[in-house]
């Protein structure tokens, strides 16, 4: 079949072919047949299956491409030619400069393999490229199913960065959920001045669209991508840049909301932040001002630079328990509450104590990271019991 004019086979032909090679019931989702004559003679059909078995947790899946040299089946089932992230892929290649009697521990370090992996590695990804543009809504199934093995393709192949970066998809703060924009369109969207490419990590849009640290960009109109997967920001990490364009998380932008009136003068912001530091303890490296916030009181940072869902995820995948570092604390200087919370570390120490760990452990809870549930209830019902006590005195 991979020798015949691809315009000259039906649909049918294709999908009864790949469910013979890949032992399947169900069509395939996606198949891509070309040939090429430099600089290797090449036929092939590569095959996309319906459903990621691995996302299914059906175990780690195995090569499934049959190597053929002039129609002569070499190996049935290769995980020598392809990269191991292209493993979800089914199909067969022939290639006249396979030799015949080629064997195995020849396939695993013939300069001629590695150069037939990388040509026919290429045309996919260029295929996957073209049909996220003739036909956006099948790739966003692709994508949805199978943008994993891109991901772990970003992270473990520097050679194919470029091309697995261009279809890479994610929502924005700037379109509605479930609409998804590549990083070009992300770039085209920002316009030429757009230094940085941001982003924001969480367990969901919800979560996201009411963070702290998307106040900023929010004032400033400024799009931020939205990742629900910590693998995202690994391989944002490891990429750095695309297009020249730096890859920067808005936990750790460097830009400045318009000033807005400080509810203390300087002086006591900075007896404020010192006497934060001090009662918060080991909890902080650090207590500033911010110049990022417009609603929220505080917020927190790692001072490593690294993300909070980056953190978690490193967390999940080393079956630890979380150990959380001492965060450094921005703190608003326009929100009423630190006004209040200065005027009570005077008149109450122990309230205030009370409130200032309470802003500290919101701000852990707004960026996804572990707090005493058990504690911040306690505090909480404490807090409002001598709130409600201040009331009927006051009445």
């Amino acid at each position: 079949l991979w020798k015949e004019n691809k315009n000259d086979i039906g649909e049918d032909r294709y999908q009864e072919f790949y469910k013979y090679l890949a032992e399947d019931y169900q069509n395939p989702l996606l198949y891509h047949h070309f040939s090429v004559d430099a600089p290797l003679s090449i036929q092939s059909i590569l095959f996309c299956p319906g459903e990621n078995l691995e996302q299914r947790g059906l175990g780690k899946l195995e090569g499934g491409v049959r190597i053929y040299s002039r129609r002569v089946m070499i190996r049935e089932k290769s995980d020598e030619l392809l990269p191991p992230w292209l493993r979800f892929l089914r199909g067969v290649v022939d290639s006249d400069e396979i030799p015949l009697n080629i064997s195995r521990e020849t396939m695993q370090d013939s300069a001629l393999m590695r150069k037939l992996g990388r040509i026919i590695t290429g045309r996919f990804l260029s295929y996957l490229d073209d049909l996220s543009r003739k036909d956006p809504d099948l790739y966003l199934e692709f994508y949805r199913k199978f943008g994993i093995f891109l991901k772990e393709g970003l992270a473990s192949d520097a050679e194919h960065q470029e091309k697995l970066l261009k279809l890479l998809r994610f929502e924005t703060s700037g379109k509605e959920a479930g609409q998804f924009v590549s990083l070009d369109e992300y770039l085209e969207s920002a316009g030429e001045d757009a230094g940085e490419i941001y982003y924001l990590s969480g367990s969901g849009r919800e979560a996201l669209e009411k963070s702290p640290y998307l106040e900023v960009f929010r004032q400033k109109e400024r799009e931020v991508l939205f990742s629900y997967d910590g693998l995202d920001d690994y391989v944002l990490s490891m990429a750095g840049n695309y297009r020249g364009k730096r890859f920067v998380s808005a936990e750790n932008a460097e830009l400045a909301v318009d000033k807005a009136t400080a509810v203390l003068n300087d002086p006591e912001l900075e007896e404020l932040t010192q006497w934060m530091k001090d009662s918060l303890g080991e909890q902080v490296s650090e207590v500033k001002i911010s110049d990022r916030l417009v609603e929220s009181p505080a917020l927190v940072k790692n001072p490593l630079g690294m993300t909070s869902n980056l953190e978690r995820w490193f967390t999940l995948m080393e079956d630890r328990e979380a150990v959380v570092a001492p965060r450094i604390l921005e703190i608003n200087p326009s929100h009423p509450l630190m006004e209040k919370l200065y005027r009570h570390k005077q008149v109450n120490p122990e309230r205030a104590l009370l409130a200032a760990q309470q802003i500290f452990d919101q701000a852990m809870l707004s960026a996804g990271l572990p707090v005493d549930i058990r504690k911040l209830v306690e505090r909480m019902n404490r807090l409002l019991e001598e709130t409600l006590d201040i009331q009927e005195t006051a009445q």
